[in-house]
């Protein structure tokens, strides 16, 4: 059963639920209106033959027996992504669950809000919190990851998303190679299952090598102290009827390190997991509350920070691709030649700094001025503790370059600006200017436009849409770009929700080249609607691939946009693999998950260029590390073939700061 809004904003989620045709489960639509003329188009097409609509509501019990809610394998109640009203509907969304799990209480349930602030409303009316997700938080958290890691939003969803696959009309020869092996890369998934008892007393580490010489990937296992998943505990001793998720093809090579009761199918080791947080209920480790405020984020990162004692240039141009102990031998050792090949596989460069103030004379008076704009206090109900920050005001931000500027496309956004915010400081001490055409809040920006809570934090007001303030901003010599909004009506064309960011970012685009950062800026969107990626200009020139879907798109690939109905798409993953919704929330946001481990990229040293990946896989394990995957970039003469390799790792989080 499924409580949702319209075709583009339900149809990725649907297709990925039941996108094993063979399998594939009947699901029930319902809805408190009638179907509307392009919903029922989309049932009449053949891969929606198991979806059926019916009229009624989660809150009346005569409903639910009509669809036989008790019944089902699995509940969703999903946000609109399209409401003019989020918190209105996240409230009426988060009675149905609560009202439903009273009703049927054994009958297992998914609860997806947008809005990160009413995680706590379901928490407060009982609404177990491996249960409930929020869609923009999920957004903000990929968008501060693929502002570090570029691609890495691609990795992470290709994992709990359909494959991709070349439809019939199109010749295997027309596909270009690297859209090939992209697409054969999507059908690595993530699968949970019971380790054999035979591992019983290994650690994780020594767990993984074995899984790896069978082709799995371990990821992750629940503890059976506190019933919480946790990725890549090298040290953790396993115990007997452990459950783990890993990555595999598709085949059935995890069945020589499963549980033999496995072999049944996927209820053993469901029953399993769901036993284990049963019975460790009372004394699990509750992990951070998403909407943690930022200042406890700050005093997080400067805890873990404090003793290594980085210098202040070090924190002002902070890696996100780090020289790391153990992993040395993977990596180039001359810091100098990693940031210069790090700059040919992200398309960064050392930023230059400012030589002459006069030269930006005229920019930064034009900052200044619009900074003194805003009336704001420093005090938020006589109870703050104000963050301490490296920089006094946005022009010394601007002056430094090598910051991240965030676009704000409405005044709605504070509260995602503040999750994305909370993600990056949980990873880096790069100052982050937020900009837009709007009023600041009081609670958050002091009259200079300092955050009150949030270190490194700043916010000047202007048009997104003037080429002159973004370059005040410091866009030419920012360290990355992400634009977040788009608030659409409920009637709005779907052609055209995404109109701001295709307009900024075709003002952006056009001026990139003059900047010099044609190929070395990385860029983020915050999307609505996949249909709309061809609005957006080329950006790299590639030889033209044949049209395979939204997700073979040189933007999704590389991770510069974020469709929300993309996004919301993950979730169906909870139907088939109960756990891998926390996987992917703990992949993303280690910091709200109290997770020990955090994902970046490193760069290959040249000698292991070439080799198998499972030889190079097999040495990060050995390490510590969990390798996820590798981000290719088009090599400088032909842009058709590749260049330097990353790999994106998953590893003990206080090792970022070393090195």
């Amino acid at each position: 059963a499924a409580q949702c809004g319209q075709r583009f904003a339900i149809e990725a989620f649907l297709r990925n639920l039941v996108a094993d045709h063979e399998s594939a489960p009947e699901v029930v639509i319902l809805a408190r209106t009638p179907c509307s003329e392009e919903v029922q188009s989309m049932l009449r097409e053949p891969w929606a033959r198991h979806v059926f609509y019916f009229i009624g509501s989660l809150l009346n019990s005569d409903d639910l027996e009509r669809v036989c809610a008790t019944k089902s394998k699995m509940t969703f109640v999903l946000c609109n992504i399209n409401s003019s009203k989020p918190d209105d509907d996240d409230d009426a969304n988060i009675l149905r669950a609560a009202t439903f799990t009273r009703q049927c209480p054994r009958a297992p349930l998914r609860l997806v809000v947008l809005r990160v602030n009413k995680l706590k409303v379901a928490s407060n009316l009982g609404l177990p919190r491996s249960w409930c997700f929020a869609l923009n938080s999920l957004k903000t958290s990929l968008a501060a990851t693929n502002s570090l890691c570029p691609g890495v939003s691609t990795l992470v969803l290709n994992l709990v998303l359909r494959n991709v696959a070349r439809p019939p009309h199109i010749r295997a020869t027309d596909v270009p190679p690297w859209l090939a092996r992209y697409m054969a890369s999507t059908c690595y998934a993530m699968r949970g299952l019971m380790l054999d008892p035979s591992f019983a007393g290994k650690t994780f580490r020594e767990a993984a090598l074995e899984c790896a010489k069978v082709g799995v990937l371990l990821l992750a296992v629940q503890s059976q102290e506190t019933g919480q998943i946790v990725l890549n505990p090298s040290r953790m001793k396993l115990g007997r009827d452990t459950v783990a998720f890993g990555i595999d093809d598709g085949d059935d090579d995890y069945l020589e390190i499963a549980d033999p009761r496995c072999a049944d199918g996927p209820e053993v080791w469901v029953e399993a997991l769901r036993e284990c947080r049963r019975r460790t209920a009372a004394k699990r480790i509750h992990r951070v509350e998403q909407h943690t405020p930022a200042k406890q984020a700050n005093a997080v990162f400067q805890r873990q920070a404090s003793s290594l004692q980085p210098s202040s240039e070090e924190t002002r141009q902070a890696s996100s691709l780090p020289v790391i102990g153990a992993l040395s031998s993977l990596m180039e050792a001359d810091p100098s030649a990693d940031r210069k090949r790090r700059a040919d596989i992200e398309g960064r460069r050392d930023l230059p700094r400012s030589t002459s103030p006069q030269e930006q004379a005229s920019g930064l008076a034009s900052l200044a001025k619009q900074a003194k704009q805003f009336k704001a206090t420093s005090s938020i109900g006589g109870h703050v503790i104000e963050a301490e920050h490296s920089y006094l005001t946005p022009l010394e931000v601007v002056e430094a370059g090598g910051h991240i500027v965030v676009a704000l496309q409405g005044d709605f956004l504070w509260a995602q600006l503040t999750s994305l915010c909370s993600a990056l400081r949980s990873r880096t001490k790069t100052p982050i200017l937020a900009i837009g055409d709007v009023e600041a809040p009081s609670i958050m920006f002091d009259g200079d436009g300092r955050a009150v809570q949030t270190s490194d934090l700043f916010f000047v007001r202007g048009n997104l849409q003037s080429v002159s303030f973004l370059e005040d901003a410091g866009l030419p010599r920012a360290e990355s770009f992400v634009a977040l909004g788009v608030l659409a009506a409920d009637n709005t064309d779907e052609m055209m929700i995404d109109l701001p960011h295709d307009l900024l970012a075709a003002i952006v685009e056009s001026q990139l080249g003059r900047w010099g950062r044609a190929r070395d800026l990385p860029l983020v969107y915050d999307f609505f609607s996949s249909k709309n990626l061809d609005q957006l200009p080329r950006r790299v020139k590639v030889e033209d691939a044949p049209d395979v879907g939204v997700r073979a798109n040189l933007r999704y690939v590389a991770g510069e946009v974020l469709p929300r109905n993309e996004v919301l798409g993950s979730y169906a993953i909870a139907y088939s693999t109960p756990g891998a919704l926390e996987v992917v929330d703990s992949l993303i946001q280690p910091f709200a998950t109290d997770q020990k481990v955090c994902l970046l990229d490193i760069l290959l040293r040249p000698e292991h260029v070439g080799k198998p990946y499972a030889e190079v896989a097999a040495l990060a394990i050995e390490r510590g590390a969990v390798p996820l995957g590798t981000v290719r970039a088009p090599s400088e003469e032909d842009p058709d073939q590749e260049g330097p390799v990353s790999c994106s790792v998953l590893m003990a989080w206080r090792a970022v700061f070393q090195g």
